[in-house]
């Protein structure tokens, strides 16, 4: 039996103004089969993840290259 999708998530690769986003938001509205696009607007959590990953991401660079002979 097969599984069934009702959505998609997608993630932008930076964040982007609003207004500027529009135009991306009305054509993923053109494509076939979807019924709804709805922005999810950067709140001080994101900004919170986002800083903490890139702390561990920074942190594991430095031991690998503290490491390095």
């Amino acid at each position: 039996m097969t599984d069934h999708m009702n959505g998609f998530y997608v993630a932008l690769t930076k964040e982007c103004r609003v207004d500027d986003g529009e135009a991306l938001m009305s054509v993923i509205r053109r494509l076939q089969g979807v019924a709804a696009v709805t922005p999810h607007v950067t709140t001080w959590e994101d900004f919170t993840a986002s800083s903490q990953a890139n702390i561990k991401w920074r942190t594991k660079i430095l031991a690998l290259l503290e490491s390095t002979p």
